[in-house]
């Protein structure tokens, strides 16, 4: 028997072995439901739990995040050990002194340039460059990125003094600028010296204030005020045992940078100057936003402050651009041993 017949009689075994149901089923009775889809009801209040929810875990969420990984830059007080407030109110006075020629500053001459600027009712930022030009190397020795300025602790280098602080930041050639604040502890006092090109200052901390003398009359009293927006430090500055002039300097971080409202107080003459820093590729700028009020008169406005190479004197000067654009150029102060423009980076102004 071949292969093919053997396969036929076990097919035809098969088929007579299972029963025939299909003809038992009657198809048209059975019923097949389709599946309805489901309709979706709008429910407003159920939307809005859902919206708020989302929201509160959206702004929860963010809370902590900036919480744990907020960049400590952020705080408005950048002054936040015991080494950097001692280490800026000694440089900021240094600065000072540096900058005003306080052994022929007296109540005379201010009186004088007061009634000189009060004989129009309209106040020419002009007249008053020479009040603002002393303070132009403080916001130039102060204001930086706040990673471009350092207040470093060691052991003192100097006989007689056990500590030294040396404090570093860059001017706006990109020239490192360096002070040496020298000094030993008693209980809760420090004094020592304060150290800036080829000039010491003495100065004394008590826990109430700063004392940094220029010599045995005149010297500058720093305290400082709690604010909440900012670190302030009020300067007094003596000639001859009395009071010169009152100075106020709040410092805060913004972003990275530390700006500055210095305000200061002359007699019937008061100005207040909020200095930041532009930071260049080339050279740095400084921009200064003044309010000036000089007995019942009153200006204000906005100064930039660039550096422009003066290849006569080998040196930078600082020209000011006035708010209807007049640019006056002013002498550059000394800037340190250290600091050294020569040619490397010829200043011009941006146009």
């Amino acid at each position: 028997m071949k292969k093919s017949d053997i396969k036929n009689k076990l097919i035809q075994a098969v088929e007579n072995d299972i029963p025939d149901i299909f003809n038992r089923i009657d198809i048209e009775k059975i019923n097949i439901e389709i599946p309805k889809k489901q309709q979706i009801i709008f429910n407003p209040s159920r939307l809005l739990k859902l919206t708020l929810t989302s929201l509160v875990l959206f702004f929860s969420s963010l809370f902590i995040y900036n919480l744990i990984f907020s960049d400590s830059s952020s705080s408005i007080t950048p002054l936040e050990s015991n080494i950097e407030l001692l280490g800026f109110q000694t440089v900021s006075a240094a600065s000072i002194f540096e900058n005003s020629d306080v052994s022929d500053l007296s109540y005379t001459q201010l009186a004088q340039t007061t009634q000189l600027n009060n004989d129009s009712n309209d106040l020419d930022i002009s007249d008053y460059i020479d009040s603002i030009n002393p303070y132009i190397k403080l916001f130039e020795t102060i204001l930086n990125s706040d990673n471009l300025i350092s207040y470093v602790q060691s052991e003192s280098d100097l006989e007689g003094y056990d500590y030294l602080i040396t404090y570093k930041t860059n001017t706006l050639d990109k020239n490192e600028l360096v002070y040496k604040i020298y000094y030993n502890q008693f209980d809760q006092n420090n004094e020592g010296i304060i150290k800036s090109q080829d000039k010491s200052y003495y100065f004394n901390q008590t826990t109430d204030a700063i004392t940094v003398n220029y010599d045995e009359k005149s010297f500058i009293v720093i305290s400082i005020s709690e604010i909440e927006s900012a670190q302030r430090f009020d300067y007094s500055l003596y000639k001859n045992n009395q009071i010169v002039s009152s100075n106020s300097i709040e410092i805060i971080r913004v972003k990275r940078n530390i700006e500055a409202r210095l305000t200061i107080n002359q007699n019937n003459l008061i100005m207040r100057l909020y200095g930041m820093r532009n930071l260049k590729s080339n050279l740095d700028e400084l921009e200064i936003e003044y309010e000036i009020n000089d007995k019942q008169n009153q200006t204000n406005g906005r100064i930039k402050v660039n550096l422009q190479f003066n290849q006569n004197e080998g040196k930078y000067h600082y020209v000011m651009t006035l708010p209807n654009n007049k640019k006056v150029d002013v002498p550059r102060p000394n800037m340190g041993p250290d600091h050294n423009p020569a040619t490397t980076r010829p200043g011009r102004v941006p146009r």
